[in-house]
């Protein structure tokens, strides 16, 4: 399966957020959307509110400390990195107004411990200000703050025995999970890993990002009917999700569920008409599956045609494969046609984006062979 894991440790941190919920088993999940329009004009009114209230009081800590935690939680929300660096710059301010202010250091040091990139001397200051936090008042967040120093130090130990810290201060701390999980990857223990990820979403039934986490580790273990529940449960939440409807497609097709791995798939393109794996395993399944040669064929091409003609393509590892991967299949259902000169064609198509594609390699040794017995 062709996907992009959120595996890094940048990525993975982004899983935290400021906002822990109990858990709430009396309500369903299925009637949440945390990505509806309602949320988003909420958030609208809300920062436009504040806008307003600092026109007239630019310095206002407090105000500035708001609008800072506000954009903070629309990006956990979306992963819209503008909505991080607003946030980080009314924090900065809100810090440099009044570095006494605990809540103007925390919201500072939450945006800054997120952002991409960190250079030696920010992590060194991430770890300052946490422990600063901490003398002051210790509290789960900080604990767990200052754990997620120890996944950029390569010291997973020590995070997580910080994040013990955090749940022995609240035991349904959902974000204390999130950086164990974190560290257990680092520690290559994605068991334990998983544990901690399934714990942080009993604490929070609508923890979006955790469920997709979930979902890619599952799928990374080949665990593909409890991966497809944890892509759905993304979709219950954000029925617009690309990602998640993806992962549901490519997990029934794994099951050999056909029928609704197209299903899927074509939600998935009614969503994003331009998602070329999508086209590329809805050909396969023309294919291999239902024996539709044409169809097979127009899926592959599609597939291809949507890839920009002046993308670098090299620089782009998925790409480079996926067009090495669809000339081949193009070839092969052109030999189920008994068009060899077309075969030879795609598959050269095929070995022109990966000289070392051997797939191709070998239906070219194969077919020039016959070439030469005729």
């Amino acid at each position: 399966m062709k996907r992009v894991f959120i595996t890094s440790i940048v990525a993975l941190l982004f899983l935290c957020s400021c906002n822990n919920k109990p858990s709430k088993p009396s309500k369903k999940i299925a009637n949440k959307n945390i990505e509806n329009v309602s949320s988003t004009s909420h958030d609208s009114l809300f920062l436009a509110n504040i806008d307003k209230r600092l026109l007239a009081n630019p310095n206002d800590v407090n105000l500035l400390v708001k609008r800072s935690n506000r954009l903070f939680k629309m990006f956990l929300k979306t992963s819209n990195t503008e909505d991080l660096y607003k946030s980080k710059q009314d924090a900065a301010k809100a810090f440099r107004l009044d570095s006494n202010n605990y809540e103007a250091r925390m919201a500072y040091t939450e945006a800054l411990s997120r952002t991409p990139g960190l250079n030696a001397q920010e992590i060194k200051n991430v770890y300052r200000h946490y422990n600063w936090l901490l003398n002051k008042k210790k509290t789960p967040k900080a604990y767990v703050g200052l754990a997620s120093y120890y996944s950029y130090t390569q010291n997973p130990e020590k995070g997580i025995e910080l994040a013990d810290k955090a749940l022995r201060l609240d035991v349904k701390y959902r974000d204390a999970y999130v950086i164990k999980s974190t560290l257990f990857l680092q520690m290559q223990k994605p068991s334990l890993a998983i544990s901690s990820l399934e714990t942080a979403v009993q604490q929070d039934n609508e923890f979006i990002i955790g469920y997709m986490q979930l979902a890619d580790l599952y799928t990374q273990q080949k665990k593909y009917p409890i991966a497809l529940e944890r892509f759905k449960n993304v979709i219950v939440l954000n029925k617009n999700s690309t990602e998640a409807w993806y992962g549901v497609a490519m997990s029934n097709q794994k099951l050999n569920n056909f029928k609704e791995a197209k299903k899927s798939y074509r939600i998935l393109l009614e969503k994003d008409p331009k998602h070329f794996l999508a086209h590329y395993n809805l050909g396969f399944i023309q294919q291999y599956q239902d024996k539709q040669i044409d169809s097979a064929m127009y899926f592959y091409t599609k597939s291809i045609d949507l890839i920009p003609e002046d993308l670098n393509i090299q620089a782009i590892p998925i790409v480079k494969n996926h067009l090495s991967k669809a000339n081949y299949q193009i070839g092969r259902c052109y030999e189920q046609k008994e068009d060899i000169s077309r075969a030879l064609l795609s598959y050269g198509k095929s070995l022109k984006h990966d000289p070392e594609f051997e797939l191709s390699q070998n239906r070219v040794k194969e077919l020039k062979k016959d070439v030469y017995k005729k």
